[in-house]
Formats: structure tokens, sequence, C-alpha cells
């Protein structure tokens, strides 16, 4: 991959290198789609957008998005407002549906409600077991808790929940300090402490 690649060239190359935690951006340019930009940083496998697909941010309308993150704004794919509490409802949904093995075409693309209360019809459908929506969020949260605490066992913290450098320097479409503020609401969102760690949780805490 680019990083690897640029820490082989050396002089300089990994100021070209558009990677997060070593995969490379997909899609979109982060500064088109700040709830993409986010998903791209905190996304615990790097810049995949569809790892972290938040396609509310381009469908739903300003009263869902003030109902569900506290401000319309969130829906601005310009605008820093929400995007931590937008983000972490994409996180949750799509960890259910990978888990579900539920393609995002025509849950996310196409429906795109994320709320989980048709996959919750059809998990218990599929398994007997009567499972509401949040149950589901709820097992979500569990997983990105594991997921996180793995990542940060292997030597990934918070200095890898970034984008590219190039991003911010120079003419570089975007603000430093309010992209730390939207990864910062996304982290008390999620439960975590600051530094991006589920509060004194471990994985055996979590499995429980």
């Amino acid at each position: 991959g680019v990083r690897r690649a640029a820490q082989a060239i050396g002089h300089g190359a990994e100021r070209f290198a558009a990677h997060v935690k070593g995969l490379e951006l997909t899609a979109y340019h982060p500064a088109a789609l700040l709830g993409s930009a986010l998903g791209y940083a905190i996304s615990s496998r790097g810049g995949d957008y569809n790892n972290v697909y938040a396609s509310m941010e381009h469908r739903w309308t300003p009263a869902q998005a003030a109902r569900a993150f506290g401000t319309a704004k969130a829906l601005d794919p310009q605008r820093y407002e929400g995007k931590g509490r937008m983000v972490q409802r994409a996180v949750l949904v799509n960890i259910i549906l990978d888990s579900l093995g539920i393609c995002k075409v025509p849950a996310l693309s196409m429906i795109g409600a994320f709320d989980l209360e048709g996959e919750a019809r059809l998990a218990s459908a599929q398994t007997g077991w009567d499972m509401t929506a949040g149950e589901l969020f709820d097992i979500g949260r569990r997983t990105a808790d594991i997921e996180r605490l793995i990542n940060l066992d292997l030597g990934s913290g918070p200095a890898d929940d970034d984008l590219p450098e190039m991003f911010f320097t120079g003419d570089g479409p975007l603000d430093r300090s309010k992209f730390k503020g939207m990864v910062a609401e996304f982290y008390a969102a999620m439960g975590w402490d600051d530094t991006g760690r589920p509060a004194d949780r471990g994985v055996d805490d979590i499995l429980e």
C-alpha cells in the first residue's frame, strides 16, 4: 500500500500518502463530506468509507437530524456540528449490517433508516429469538468496544484517528481544531474516554 511504499521511497514521500491506519482513502474526498472524513479517521480498519458509511448525511431531513443528533446542522456536509453523534450511529448500524451479512447498498443507500428496526425483525425471523433494535444497538456497541480495545492493544491509538496532514496544511480544506472536536464528540458518544478507550472496561467485561 501507499504507506509502506512511501516509507520505502523516503525523502518526505509520506506526506503524499493518502491513507488512514495504512488503508488508502476510498470514494470521497474528505472535504466533500465531513461525515465521511470523520468515518475515515475513526474507522477501526482505516480509510474505507464503506466501513463507516454515514449516508444519512445526504439523505435525512433536518428534522430527523435534529431529533437524532441534537442539531440539523449535522446534515450539512460542510459543517462540523453533530458529526460525532451522527458517525457514532453510523458505526453501530454498519457493524450490525456486517454481522448479519446485509448489503449496505439497499440498506443504507436506498432505505437509509439507520434505526435497526427492520434488521431486528429480520434477525428475529432468522434466529427464532425475539430481538429488538435496542438489543442490536447494544451488540453494535460491544463489538465497537472490542474492536477498539484490540486496536489499542496492537498499538493503534488516538493519534491514528486522523487524516493525512495534506488535508490540513497549506491550502488544505479542513480545520484541524474543528476536526479534533468531531473526533472528541465521537469518543463521547461512544462512551469512550478522551484517549478513545472504552472507560474502565476490558474485553472480558464487554463479553460478560
